[in-house]
């Protein structure tokens, strides 16, 4: 039995490295602190049975609630994470709020990289899956909570970045109110093209005096979060 779990390590270890280089590095994420953090970080681990043999493909995996095994969370796919990371450029000590964390994977290649993170789920299953998952790797730096995402955790801000992984159209000033100053926040804004297509735009804000600037960074497109949808006739 211990040779077949030391067996099934080597696979996935294996697999993490050809995502590194193939998927990660590949997509100009060039951070020596974000590729090393992606390198050591086990994605296996924050999946379910039936996700882990895909834990390191490009695919868009979907988990389902532990409680109603509805699906609830699309996950960023990692190059498009890593790319984000590194254009946040967190500082070693940021304390970080990660949004629409699924089961922990984001919060657990952020503290390779910050000081503390707090992950945030709407769904009460999937906080448990992160607490559990990022209990053994995060010596007490990490806490997973649950609660709507657009109110964020004030509980346990301020924060120097909050990352948001998901869609958004609207509902961002709340997160903006839980920033320190001159702090991030990370987002991937929904857009509609010339051609009517949505797709979406990661971009990162920085609020100041009140006054909220954005810069993009990369397209993804990624679904839009529920919680931050835009109601009837609002544009971005």
């Amino acid at each position: 039995m211990q040779g077949e779990v030391a067996a099934t390590e080597q696979v996935f270890s294996a697999q993490r490295r050809a995502m590194v280089d193939g998927q990660i590095r590949t997509f100009d994420v060039t951070d020596a602190r974000v590729v090393r953090a992606f390198d050591l970080t086990r994605r296996e681990l924050f999946l379910p049975e039936e996700l882990r043999a895909f834990s390191y493909s490009d695919l868009s995996l979907t988990l389902k609630s532990p409680e109603t095994g509805k699906p609830v969370r699309t996950l960023m796919q990692p190059m498009h994470l890593a790319r984000l990371l590194q254009g946040v450029d967190p500082a070693p000590d940021a304390h970080v709020l990660v949004v629409a964390g699924g089961a922990g994977y984001a919060a657990a290649v952020l503290l390779e990289m910050v000081g503390s993170v707090v992950t945030l789920e709407s769904d009460a299953g999937l906080t448990d899956l992160a607490a559990d998952a990022l209990a053994k790797t995060s010596a007490g730096r990490a806490a997973a909570v649950t609660g709507p995402l657009h109110e964020g955790c004030a509980a346990r801000g301020p924060y120097d970045a909050i990352l948001v992984l998901g869609g958004v159209e609207a509902n961002l000033d709340g997160l903006f109110a839980q920033l320190k100053p001159r702090g991030t926040l990370a987002a991937v804004a929904a857009v509609v093209t010339n051609n009517g297509r949505p797709t979406g735009r990661v971009t990162l804000y920085t609020a100041v005096g009140g006054d909220v600037s954005g810069r993009v960074i990369f397209d993804a497109t990624v679904p839009v979060l529920s919680e931050f949808k835009a109601s009837a006739g609002f544009v971005f």
